[in-house]
């Protein structure tokens, strides 16, 4: 495993752990309306963290 596969794996799951913060912080506001939106957006950001996972894991 080298710095590349590692810095990646990093910054997909630090990109997912911020678009879900996004949406705790936009839903304690009131902000949106859509919850399907909410769904999808939430889900994108899970397998963002879970793919930046299994390529750390992958790349042992």
């Amino acid at each position: 495993m080298d710095l590349y596969d590692l810095s990646l794996g990093l910054s997909l799951i630090l990109i997912g752990v911020i678009i879900i913060l996004i949406q705790v912080k936009q839903s304690e506001s009131g902000g949106y309306k859509s919850r399907l939106g909410d769904i999808r957006i939430t889900a994108g950001a899970l397998f963002a963290i879970i793919g930046g996972v299994l390529y750390i894991w992958q790349s042992v």
